[in-house]
Order: structure tokens, then sequence, then C-alpha cells
């Protein structure tokens, strides 16, 4: 059968043809948008997580706003990891230093559910003093820097959550305490 010259199959298959190419378009959208998404998202996970975790470390006191959100991007189970080391400072008054956490961006495709990073977390220009400038204190500062291994999955939402975290290689941080009162009196 033939409408106007061109076969009415040839017309069903060059529409069809058109669809098909519309719809993979569509899709490749969809992929390239999902995955720039799930890359961004994880990264700045991984980022916010040893940025709040190494400043509650490091502080005098642990507020409830910062565990807050260090429990809304981590799992419970990595969270009780983290919060082993909360209050390993008390003895010391850290008022300031500089964070660096090199993250790199790995593609993260739309059905991926857990990705494993390798991520730097550094401290430097620390400026440190003892909280008690009358009492030595009984341990050394610690310090969360290193090169981790880093577990983040996808939950039924979308959102991605730090499921583990676990230190490869300790990195060691320079830092200068002030010389207490007793030990200028012994000398």
């Amino acid at each position: 059968m033939k409408v106007n010259g061109v076969s009415f199959l040839k017309f069903i298959l060059y529409i069809l043809g058109k669809l098909i190419c519309f719809v993979g378009c569509i899709y490749l959208l969809w992929f390239c948008i999902m995955t720039a998404k799930n890359t961004v998202n994880a990264n700045f996970i991984i980022k916010d997580f040893f940025s709040k975790s190494t400043s509650i470390i490091l502080s005098d006191e642990i507020k409830e706003e910062d565990t807050a959100l260090l429990k809304k991007i981590c799992t419970q189970r990595c969270y009780e990891e983290i919060e082993k080391n909360f209050g390993n400072n008390s003895e010391y008054s850290i008022s300031s230093y500089h964070n660096n956490v090199e993250a790199p961006y790995s593609l993260v495709l739309p059905w991926t559910k857990v990705r494993t990073y390798e991520v730097s977390n550094g401290i430097k220009d620390i400026v440190i003093n003892y909280k008690d400038s009358h009492s030595r204190p009984s341990s050394e500062p610690f310090f969360p820097a290193g090169t981790y291994t880093v577990d983040v999955i996808r939950d039924r939402e979308g959102n991605w959550m730090v499921s583990s975290c676990t230190l490869i290689e300790p990195e060691t941080v320079e830092y200068e305490l002030p010389v207490q009162e007793e030990e200028i009196l012994d000398d």
C-alpha cells in the first residue's frame, strides 16, 4: 500500500527510528546527569565527613550540632568507631589548624551502591597549648592525619553515607607545645 508515493511501512520505520533515537538521547542525558550527581555527592560526603570528624576530635568541647551532622553522613557503626576518638585531646587546647582533605574524583555510575576511595587527611599549622599549665598531660595529642580507605554506600533514598573508614598509613603531624612553668623552674 502506498501513500503519496511513500510506502506506509517505510514511514512507520522512519518514525520508529526517530523515536528510538530520541529515547536513546534522553537516556544518555539521564545517565550523564546521574553519574555526575553521584560522583559529586560521594566526594562531598567524604570531605564533609573528614572535616567534621577532625573538627570534633581536635575541639575542646563536643557540640551536639557537630555530632548531629556527623550522624547524618555516616552509618551508626562508622560513627561509633569515630566516636572512640572524641575527647582524646581533652588535656590540650587546640586553637587553630589547617585541615586538607584530598579525595579523588572517581566516576560513580547510577547503579553503583558501594564505592571505595583512598583519602588523604592532612593536618598542619597547629596552634596547641596545654589546657592546664600546671600539670603534665598523660598522653600525646591525637591527630587523625593519614591515608584512609573509605567506603561510601547509597541508602534506599539515594543518599550517600560513609560506612567505614580505615587508617592505612598514619601521617606524622608537626606541632610545638609551649614550655610548661614547671620545666622552667627545674632548670
